[in-house]
C-alpha cells in the first residue's frame, strides 16, 4: 500500500434506524457502548414514529444523538436524515438487531485506513446487519433511493459503477439478535436500589420516576438524605407513599458520604445498585445491568458512567459497604478509578462500562 494513503483510524458515525422494540434496541445500545472504545464516534438513534418506551427514552439517553419522526419514514429515509447530521468520517448503518462484540468498531474502521476503500459490507454470516461507507462518498451519490425496497444494495451498485472500491468484512464480532433465542428478561435477584442525596430536589423526581419503571417484585428503593435543605424529602416521602412495602427514606444524616453509608445499612437485600441521583435510567436499564455483571466473568461489581454526572454502581451488599465512602467519593466525582481500587482491596474485581444513560432534566 502507497505510505500517501495510510491515515489514522477515521472517525465513524453510527446511525440505527429504530420502530419500537425497545428491549432489544437498549440492548444494542448497551453492547454499543461498551465495545466500541478505541475508535472517535458518535451514535445517531433515529426514532421512525416509535410508540413504546423508545419514544420516551431516547431523548434522556447520554451518548446518543437521537433524532425523532412522527411516523415511520422506511428505513432509507432514517438513514439519510442521520446522514445529514453525522459528524463521522464514515457511516455505519447498523441494524438495530444487531449486537456488536468487542473490537467491531476497530476492525470496521480499518479498512477506511485505506483510502481508496469506498464501502465495506458484511460477509453471508452477518449479511443485512450493517453497511459502511465513506460519508463523502454517500452524500456524492446522494444517499440511500428512499423509493427502492432494497436502498443499499441500490448504493452499494451504484458505488461499484464509479470504481470506487469495496470491501467484504468476514470477522466481525457481532450477533443479530434475532438469530439467538427468542428476547427475555435477563434472571436476576431482588435488588436494593440506593440513592444517596442531598439538596437534589431539581433531579430528584424524575430519577424516582425512571427508578420505578425499572422495579420488580422484591426489589427496594432506599432514598438516604444527607441533610437537605430544598424539597428533596418531599419527593422522597412521597416515592415512599406510593410504595409504602417496598420504599424507605433514611434521613437526617451528615452530608452524602454519611447518606451512602446510612443507604447501605438500610438496605436489605443481596445486591444493591446506588444511583445518583441525577440519574434518569430508561426501562429495562437495572435488568441490562445485572445482564451486563454476568457477562464479566471476573468482575464481582460493574459501575455504569453517567457522563458529567457519576456513576450507578452494582455489587453484592457486603462489597459496597466495606466501601461505603469510597464509593460515595466515586459516585459523585465519577471516579472509576478509586472505586475499583477500594473494591480490589476487599477481594471484589470491578467491571467499568460507559453506558448509554440519561441524565434527569
Amino acid at each position: 500500500m502507497n505510505q500517501a494513503q495510510i491515515s489514522p483510524l477515521p472517525s465513524v458515525s453510527v446511525v440505527v434506524p429504530v420502530t419500537n422494540g425497545w428491549e432489544t434496541t437498549f440492548r444494542s445500545l448497551l453492547a454499543l457502548a461498551e465495545h466500541s472504545g478505541g475508535v472517535r464516534r458518535e451514535v445517531i438513534v433515529v426514532d421512525n414514529g416509535c410508540s413504546d418506551e423508545t419514544r420516551l427514552a431516547l431523548p434522556h439517553l447520554e451518548g446518543v444523538v437521537a433524532i425523532r419522526n412522527e411516523r415511520d419514514e422506511g428505513f432509507a429515509r432514517a438513514c439519510n436524515q442521520a446522514a445529514a447530521a453525522a459528524q463521522g468520517d464514515v457511516l455505519v448503518l447498523l441494524d438495530r438487531d444487531a449486537e456488536v462484540g468487542s473490537g467491531w468498531l476497530e476492525r470496521l474502521a480499518m479498512h477506511f485506513v485505506d483510502a481508496r476503500v469506498a464501502a465495506v459490507c458484511p460477509g453471508e454470516r452477518l449479511a443485512g446487519a450493517f453497511f459502511a461507507v465513506r460519508t463523502s462518498h454517500y452524500r456524492d451519490a446522494q444517499g440511500l433511493d428512499e423509493k427502492s425496497a432494497s436502498a443499499a444494495d441500490d448504493l452499494l451498485a451504484r458505488l461499484l459503477r464509479r470504481d470506487r472500491r469495496v470491501e467484504v468484512a468476514e470477522d466481525v464480532p457481532m450477533q443479530m439478535l434475532s438469530a439467538t433465542e427468542p428476547a427475555r428478561e435477563p434472571a436476576r435477584s431482588p435488588v436494593s436500589i440506593v440513592v444517596p442525596v442531598r439538596d437534589g430536589a431539581a433531579t430528584l423526581a424524575a430519577c424516582l420516576q425512571a427508578i420505578e419503571g425499572n422495579l420488580r417484585p422484591g426489589d427496594e428503593v432506599v432514598i438516604a438524605d444527607g441533610g437537605s435543605q430544598d424539597e428533596t424529602l418531599r419527593h422522597a416521602f412521597e416515592f415512599a407513599a406510593r410504595h409504602h412495602r417496598d420504599a424507605k427514606v433514611v434521613d437526617r444524616v451528615g452530608g452524602v458520604t454519611g447518606a451512602l453509608r446510612q443507604g447501605l445499612g438500610a438496605a436489605s437485600r443481596e445486591m444493591i445498585l446506588v444511583v445518583h441521583p441525577s440519574v434518569s435510567m430508561p426501562s429495562g436499564f437495572v435488568q441490562g445491568m445485572f445482564a451486563l455483571l454476568a457477562g464479566h466473568a471476573s468482575a464481582g461489581a460493574l459501575a455504569v458512567e453517567v457522563p458529567r454526572t457519576g456513576l450507578c454502581v452494582l455489587a453484592r451488599a457486603e462489597h459496597l459497604r466495606a466501601v461505603g465512602e469510597t464509593s460515595a467519593n466515586a459516585l459523585f466525582k465519577q471516579d472509576g478509578v478509586d472505586l475499583g481500587r477500594a473494591l480490589q482491596r476487599v477481594g471484589t474485581q470491578l467491571a467499568y462500562v460507559p453506558a448509554p444513560v440519561g441524565r434527569a432534566a
